[in-house]
């Protein structure tokens, strides 16, 4: 509540400023956390206003339809959120032309929806101490020129509406009931809390399918939704949303410092003797020295375990800190490619829970262009037809097969599968036995990898579970499966002096055709 005694004319100038701005509403209304040298809460405000009007783009040019809010704790991300909705609410109730909005928000637990829900509402139903305060009524009316209010009767603590309205608020936590409602803006507050709720697969896939199957059906035709979510895993809400619906999608994402520099720190006991040392943060820019000053920030690195402490305030997902593969070369998908052998490398399930992964690439030089992947965990019966329509229809000139766990009989079936079914005789299949280890050659090969074999740029969506595998891989070895990298790396092994195809020579006579060893 404002109290600063102001002059009539100016008054009203701040209160017409408030129903225009966003911004300007909230240092209204709390000037003492929303003071404007707090840059990062103005571009916060600015943003929000911008997609709720349907003004904020896409990085491809399209209207935005969910915002994604990436920021650190403690920065005022949830309390902006609640006097976001109260704003939204009485605008649209202020601006005849304007749609009444309804919103639902969806919070970590019961507890904290009510908690959301209440501020929200009391943020509407404050009351003057005395005349000169400025209050919610104050800036917004209604049609009759009557102060926007929370109807009598419907001020429940989750779920109210405004006066001479049926319903414009329900708050709920993951667990509670949102059903026969429907929502022009729909609210997802922090889903995840911790380590252990961000690596437990049934919680994350709990999460997603509430999402899709519950809050997103919530949603009118031309909804908005907001989703307000610390970066704890590729697999978790945010993540899944940007990959599938990463066209209608604006990421507001900010770190607790920028221009971050690292060094190796002394880590002590308590008596000072050095312990060891370990790379820290030493230095940058803070998003806002008043809410985290580096006395602060140094603590909370301290006191924090670092995958945590990067998530939480850096906005890096606990599985892709560790990753051993930083970038993929790519090259944009349609392009005609230069002349050059089409390729394939195939590595079999090793067990039943593992996928083939088969490679078909062309020779451009000494890179690996990528032409199409087949990432499966379907068994033989179904995988030696569909590698032999996939080789054949792409056009390989040679394939190569690892005869590890029945590869050697996959490679003559598929072989054979070729000549009869499809009348290929072009296509020359060779199998090996991989006996060398399987964690070493992929940390070997890694920055070859990443530089040589090029992708198609679309190829996350193309190939959406191996692209998942390939980002996630990490090189301290903690993998459940390893499929897509071994599969990889069979390919740049490929290119290496030591073993691979052959270079083609047709004035030269195959020895060993089953295995191209050599030309003579």
């Amino acid at each position: 509540m404002n109290t600063v005694p102001v002059s009539v004319d100016l008054r009203q100038a701040r209160l017409e400023l408030a129903r225009r701005s966003f911004w300007e509403y909230l240092k209204l209304k709390d000037p003492e956390f929303y003071k404007p040298h707090r840059w990062h809460l103005e571009e916060f405000a600015n943003i929000l206003q911008r997609f709720w009007e349907k003004k904020l783009t896409t990085p491809c040019g399209k209207t935005a339809k969910m915002l994604i809010i990436n920021l650190p704790p403690r920065m005022g991300k949830s309390y902006t959120l609640t006097n976001f909705c109260a704003w939204v609410l009485g605008k649209s109730k202020h601006e005849k032309h304007l749609r009444m909005e309804r919103i639902i928000t969806i919070s970590y637990n019961d507890d904290m929806a009510t908690d959301f829900s209440r501020f929200c509402r009391d943020n509407i139903s404050q009351e003057k101490n005395r005349a000169s305060d400025i209050v919610f009524g104050d800036i917004f009316q209604d049609e009759f020129g009557d102060p926007v209010s929370i109807g009598k009767g419907d001020g429940a603590a989750k779920k109210w509406a405004l006066k001479g309205e049926f319903f414009n608020y329900l708050g709920a936590g993951f667990k509670g009931q949102i059903t026969g409602k429907g929502a022009t803006l729909g609210i997802i507050d922090d889903p995840v809390k911790n380590r252990e709720e961000a690596y437990n697969e049934n919680t994350l896939e709990y999460i997603w399918q509430f999402y899709k199957n519950t809050f997103r059906s919530r949603i009118e035709n031309g909804g908005l939704q907001i989703i307000n979510h610390t970066r704890w895993r590729n697999e978790d809400l945010a993540g899944r949303l940007i990959e599938k619906y990463g066209d209608e999608i604006y990421i507001h994402k900010r770190c607790i410092m920028e221009n971050e520099t690292r060094g190796r720190v002394a880590i002590k006991d308590d008596a000072g003797n050095v312990l060891r040392h370990e790379e820290k943060t030493v230095g940058g820019k803070l998003l806002c020295k008043d809410l985290c000053d580096l006395e602060n920030f140094m603590d909370l690195q301290e006191a924090i375990d670092e995958d945590i402490f990067r998530a939480n305030y850096f906005q890096e997902p606990l599985d892709l800190q560790g990753c051993l593969y930083k970038n993929f070369a790519t090259y944009k998908a349609g392009m005609v490619l230069p002349e050059g052998r089409i390729c394939n490398y195939t590595d079999t399930a090793d067990q039943g829970k593992d996928d083939l992964c088969s490679i078909i690439y062309k020779e451009v030089g000494r890179q690996a262009f990528v032409l199409d992947v087949y990432f499966t965990k379907d068994g033989m019966d179904i995988t030696e037809e569909e590698t032999a329509r996939f080789l054949h229809f792409n056009n390989v000139a040679w394939a190569k097969v690892e005869s590890n766990s029945g590869g050697r009989g996959f490679a003559r079936s598929v072989e054979r599968l070729l000549k009869t079914v499809y009348n290929n005789h072009k296509c020359v299949i060779s199998w090996f036995h991989q006996n060398k280890n399987k964690e070493a050659r992929i940390l070997t090969q890694s920055a070859w990898l990443q530089k040589n074999l090029v992708f198609p740029d679309n190829w996350a969506k193309r190939w959406p579970r191996y692209y998942k595998a390939m980002k996630g891989y990490q090189k301290n070895g903690e993998n459940t499966h390893d499929d897509a990298p071994d599969g990889s790396t069979g390919v740049c092994e490929q290119f290496q002096p030591t073993g691979g195809m052959p270079t083609f020579n047709p004035t030269k006579k195959l020895v060993n055709r089953k295995r191209f060893r050599r030309w003579q």
